[in-house]
């Protein structure tokens, strides 16, 4: 009998001794899946992705959606860099985080580098959420971005990070100063194109080859190409840019002849300097005389073999009644063309002292 008691006691003593392991293996199961379905759980287990040794991993399986002249490995490095120098952590983002749709910002030191989502992939045995890194967005966070507009001249050829730019990227284009009027005397009127390239993640390497160019300042776009000077050009023209500029203030003081004048000139220059008005008032009745003083030729430059412009300024003095001057600060913004081995003025605008203070 005793035998058998004993025996009884070892056979329960083992079964609840297995019971109590079981319910503790599915106690312990249970804790686990729960644990496995929290959320900020998973979000811990990823953090390492983001650290600098797996970034580019990462990146390389949800890259930023690139402009096609983009140079993909520079925007690569710099997603590195962000995480360089910062402790990595992570914190529900703002707005965005539902517990059905869990939304983080990954943060290098103070700086979010990127947002990490988790969608439902299925439930476990306990049927609690599975939940999948679906989505990281670098996009705005890590990586400052660039709108980059470009002016140059026509016929200039513009490079993108070693690459010629598609003329899809051409927004408008702009003839240079006092250029409307010439169509009918040059091959092409110069003007400029500009170009414009939005959401870049890093500024591009930009260059501009074409034929007597230069890089200038802008305050407007991000890069200016800007036609050049031609100094012997210049010494060429000086002689018959001055005679035409002392003729004109001559005639402008009822003193010079409209014909020679206009033989300086064609087209809208002519027409203009026909119809100014009340030239022959000029001092009515008066004796008097003139001179040129501080003859300057300034900010020349050259469009093309066949055009240039160029500002022409001088003072006119005249003096009347022996005592009397009066002195006239004039600069005249200048157009010219080349006709048949000649150039001649074909468009202007005046600028008086008025104007010039």
């Amino acid at each position: 009998m005793k035998k058998r008691f004993r025996i009884f006691l070892l056979v329960y003593s083992l079964v609840l001794i297995m019971a109590i392991g079981a319910g503790l293996y599915y106690v312990w199961g249970l804790l686990i899946d729960y644990e496995a379905s929290i959320p900020d759980v998973n979000m811990e287990k990823h953090l390492t992705d983001f650290d600098e040794n797996n970034i580019r991993t990462l990146y390389a399986k949800f890259p930023l959606k690139l402009h096609e002249y983009e140079d993909k490995e520079a925007v690569a490095d710099r997603i590195c860099a962000s995480v360089a120098d910062g402790e990595l952590s992570y914190r529900k983002r703002a707005g965005a985080y539902t517990n059905s749709a869990p939304v983080y910002d990954v943060l290098a030191g103070e700086n979010v580098i990127a947002t990490a989502s988790f969608t439902e992939s299925g439930k476990n045995g306990h049927g609690f959420c599975v939940w999948e890194l679906s989505d990281v967005s670098f996009a705005g966070y890590g990586l400052e971005f660039f709108d980059v507009t470009v002016k140059a001249p026509l016929d200039a050829v513009v490079f993108v990070n070693g690459r010629v730019i598609d003329e899809s990227y051409r927004t408008s284009e702009e003839p240079a100063a006092l250029t409307k009027n010439i169509s009918e005397f040059v091959e092409n009127v110069p003007g400029y194109k500009i170009y414009t390239m939005e959401h870049l993640a890093c500024m591009p390497e930009i260059e501009v080859n074409g034929e007597n160019i230069y890089k200038a300042e802008s305050g407007e776009y991000t890069v200016f190409y800007d036609f050049g000077t031609d100094e012997e050009l210049k010494s060429q023209t000086a002689g018959r840019i001055t005679a035409m500029t002392r003729e004109f203030g001559a005639y402008i003081i009822n003193k010079g002849s409209l014909s020679r004048l206009q033989s300086y000139m064609v087209g809208k220059a002519k027409e203009y300097v026909s119809n100014i008005p009340a030239v022959w008032a000029y001092l009515v009745g008066e004796e008097y005389n003139y001179t040129f003083t501080n003859e300057t030729i300034g900010n020349f430059v050259r469009y093309s073999e066949d055009c240039f412009s160029c500002e022409a300024s001088y003072t006119l003095n005249v003096t009347y009644r022996k005592t009397r001057s009066i002195s006239y600060d004039t600069k005249l913004v200048c157009t010219y063309i080349k006709k048949g081995g000649t150039w001649y003025l074909a468009d202007f605008i005046m600028e008086n002292k008025e104007d010039l203070e």
